[in-house]
């Protein structure tokens, strides 16, 4: 924090704390401090007291919020807690440093098998993709291999050894490309550890970790899917006979294979009926089936792709036909519909998670919009990027001349129901006014009266009526029961949780007393005489408070939740990049296969530009028609998934055209980048060598 600030011992720093008596003082550095060996924690900024300014600043007089107790050597933890439990009551959580510690980690750890499982499933996106490329790969070049393969054939080799020919050369392959892989994503990682090291977000003290069992790991699936990828090309190529094979140097690949068109209506089928299975499901399990279901409509379009691959191709050609160029690059993708598709299907895979996440991160900002429009009738909002503020910010703002009404909103973690649950605290005067929540008059009534207000979900899920007492209990002093009638329910529920409680009655009986929000209902006409009037209360002693229209705070919401989809496009681009290499690897081929055509084409007149142009134009088509079937399958996934987060509060189904459209054109750069290479390679083929070329 120092650093980033540019401090030095003496300096004087503005520090707003949440005690409503205290606004926010100047404090003197005296110095600075690590957290054991660590200088920096998460980006987080930590300031330090002692206790008494800790106390008044934090509005804590005389109470403590955790006390740690050493021991004299040879005592027995568990025995001191308990000694120390009896005496001090059931009010208070006594736990020894070893419980701490392992609830600490079991928090942290649940927050990161959550990122740990967004990592993984973008990993093996990349992984899904790389297959097809091996997969393609190695169906080519076991195709331009026909006539070698058939004269070893013919001089006595058996089936099983052309396969382990094949097979040895995509072990020696794979594990090449896992090692250079292995070496490339410890770059990557470091680079990505700069980044947030540059965004203060990085861990303490993070040091990159390589151990023997991630190497293993990494070379077994690297070396294991090569070698799996190029099973059936090795099978394919094992099963033509030698003279047949000789008399011909390629095998049929553009034949079309009913089997897989069947093959991929039955998964396509099976995908239907496992998404909508999930839908009907609550909890993880939910995800679980979806994602099945999803796994089983990718493996739907793989399969039927080669069979819509012509008429597709057929249709997008028309986009570059014009010329004769165009007609030869149309041509080409017409030639091996099977090639085309398994090309297609790798960048398929990629854009239809980009599309999927679009429509998500489209609807989660379109039903944040709901969220605030359905809750709030303020004029103003008061809150802060970060944490809680003191209550003497709304009681100030009260006093300002045109404010009409101020409501807060606070709350706290309670026991209730066996469970851990989130409650919220406003002020009764401002429900209807400012806060929407919906409720029947005679609940309105007994909530101003020191009632409880339920959601009515809820409610009708725990059986509870109007006029039955709840227990509420403190999570660290369990012993502590609240009892409260039920007022009623309500009905919106927008950004509040499932219980509510008036100001007064909350007041009463916590002891933080922080705001979340504040909203201020304003005179007509008078919003913006309001608003400086407040800017500059809050510049003067509340500098970590911010005053919003209903606009401002609509779209800062939207930020903060928005911001972290941005980490998974990053994650995303990777996987386009590995489908961008796969198309650059599938026309790199597909030129060499052509040399021979080529050198005709080039003899006959064709220039080297146009040579170019070709190969292009044929990326490009083949690229959009992998974008249309991801956009397709992209448009379904999200649909689908936003229908099944409604738990989460995400009601509100968009799906942008505008970034639909950006995907296809994406797509079509991506294939003009991913053909320079091979385009250039194909331009630059001396004629006669390529014309003599077998």
């Amino acid at each position: 924090t120092g650093d980033n600030a540019g401090f030095v011992v003496g300096d004087t720093v503005r520090i707003a704390g949440v005690n409503p008596d205290v606004p926010a003082s100047d404090f003197t550095i005296t110095g600075f401090l690590t957290l054991g060996d660590a200088a920096n924690f998460g980006g987080a900024s930590i300031s330090v007291f002692e206790n008494a300014t800790a106390q008044s600043v934090l509005d804590r007089e005389g109470e403590f919020d955790e006390i740690f107790v050493r021991l004299d050597d040879g005592e027995v933890p568990a025995e001191v807690a308990r000694a120390i439990e009896d005496a001090v009551g059931p009010r208070y959580d006594v736990v020894t440093g070893a419980e701490v510690t392992s609830e600490n980690l079991d928090a942290i750890n649940e927050f990161l098998t959550i990122f740990e499982r967004l990592l993984l499933g973008f990993a093996l996106i990349g992984l899904f993709v790389g297959i097809f490329i091996i997969f393609n790969t190695f169906s080519m070049v076991v195709a331009q291999r026909t006539r070698e393969m058939a004269l070893v054939r013919a001089l006595g080799a058996s089936r099983a050894q052309v396969i382990g020919s094949v097979l040895i050369e995509a072990l020696l392959v794979g594990l090449v490309a896992s090692l250079i892989g292995i070496a490339a994503g410890y770059g990557l990682a470091a680079v990505l550890q700069w980044l947030l090291e540059q965004q203060d977000f990085a861990p303490p003290n993070g040091e990159l970790v390589l151990g023997t069992s991630r190497i293993v790991i990494a070379l077994a699936v690297g070396i294991g899917v090569t070698v799996v990828s190029a099973v059936f090309p090795a099978v394919r190529a094992s099963q033509v006979a030698p003279l047949a094979a000789i008399r011909r140097s390629e095998q049929s690949a553009s034949e079309r294979h009913a089997a897989w068109t069947w093959f991929g209506l039955v998964m396509l089928v099976g995908g239907i009926v496992m998404v909508v299975r999930g839908l009907g499901q609550e909890g993880g399990d939910k995800f679980t089936t979806l994602g099945i279901g999803a796994g089983l409509i990718w493996i739907a379009g793989i399969a039927l792709a080669p069979t819509i691959a012509r008429p597709a191709t057929r249709v997008i050609g028309r986009l570059v036909r014009r010329k004769v160029t165009g007609e030869l690059a149309y041509e080409n993708a017409q030639r091996n519909p099977r090639r085309t598709a398994i090309t297609a299907s790798s960048l398929m895979i990629g854009l239809s998670v980009v599309c999927a996440v679009l429509i998500l991160a489209a609807s989660i900002s379109a039903s944040i919009r709901s969220l605030v429009e359905s809750t709030f009738e303020a004029d103003l909002t008061l809150s802060t990027d970060f944490g809680e503020f003191t209550p003497a910010v709304a009681t100030q703002v009260r006093a300002r001349d045109g404010v009409e009404l101020v409501a807060e909103i606070r709350g706290g973690t309670v026991k209730l129901v066996d469970n851990v649950e989130e409650l919220v605290a406003v002020d009764a005067d401002g429900v209807d006014e400012l806060i929407r929540l919906a409720a029947r008059p005679e609940a309105r009534a007994a909530f101003t009266d020191g009632g409880l207000l339920v959601f009515v979900d809820r409610a009708a899920e725990e059986g509870w009526e109007a006029g039955d007492v709840i227990d509420i209990r403190y999570p660290h002093a369990p012993a502590r029961v609240l009892q409260i009638p039920l007022a009623g329910t309500f009905e919106t529920k927008g950004f509040f949780d499932d219980f509510v409680l008036p100001m007064t009655v909350y007041d009463a009986n916590f002891t933080d007393k922080t705001n979340f929000f504040a909203l201020v209902g304003v005179e007509d006409g008078r919003q913006d005489e309001v608003r400086a009037s407040i800017e500059k209360i809050l510049e003067q002693d509340y500098p970590n408070v911010k005053v919003q229209d209903r606009e401002e705070f609509t779209a800062d919401q939207e930020r903060q939740v928005t911001q972290i989809l941005f980490i998974f496009f990053a994650l995303l681009f990777l996987a386009l990049l590995i489908a961008g290499i796969g198309v650059m690897n599938t026309m790199a081929l597909s030129v060499f296969e052509r040399t021979q055509e080529l050198g005709l084409l080039r003899a006959v007149g064709m220039s080297r530009r146009q040579v170019r142009s070709m190969i292009r134009k044929e990326s490009v088509v083949i690229c959009i028609f992998g974008a249309l079937l991801g956009v397709v399958i992209g448009v379904t996934f999200g649909i689908v998934f936003v229908s099944a987060m409604a738990e989460f509060n995400i009601k509100e189904l968009a799906v942008p055209p505008v970034q639909r459209v950006l995907v296809v054109v994406l797509a079509a750069i991506l294939g003009v980048i991913a053909a320079l290479f091979p385009a250039r390679r194909a331009a630059k083929l001396d004629i006669l060598d390529a014309i003599t070329h077998e």
